[in-house]
């Protein structure tokens, strides 16, 4: 798993994709790749995001450390596909989700019917969990 780690910094956007998609199918602990994996939720590259965005759903409650660039990158992110896997991700932990609920808020007023419909669903299940205490 270093190599694939050390890929993610690569300066070529399809090899740095490339890893992070072949991350999403290792079997075992993701927790290594996390950070690096974080960082390209900026990538200038919507696919190395969405490859990015889709191997950290898969890492669970181990993305707990990373919501702060979760939250930002939801704020940022202008593809509704890869926004939705990035509410996923918040779902994950739904006592730190508690942090995206002003940029779901503000999803809510999107001028795209399913970012709004998605938005107020995801505030709806952060509450509902914060409130009953349900594991993601």
């Amino acid at each position: 798993m270093p190599a694939l780690v050390d890929a993610l910094t690569h300066e070529d956007p399809r090899v740095r994709e490339e890893a992070a998609w072949t991350l999403e199918r290792t079997v075992g602990d993701l927790r290594p790749a996390i950070p690096g994996l974080a960082k390209l939720l900026r990538d200038p590259e919507g696919a190395v995001r969405q490859a990015a965005a889709h191997t950290l759903r898969r890492a669970g409650s181990a993305v707990a450390p990373i919501i702060p660039e979760v939250v930002e990158a939801l704020e940022f992110e202008d593809d509704r596909y890869r926004s939705g896997v990035l509410v996923d991700i918040l779902l994950r932990v739904p006592d730190k989700a508690a942090a995206a609920v002003p940029v779901l808020q503000k999803a809510r007023d999107d001028g795209d019917f399913l970012t709004r419909i998605r938005a107020a669903l995801a505030l709806r299940e952060i509450v509902r969990r914060n409130r009953h205490g349900d594991e993601a």
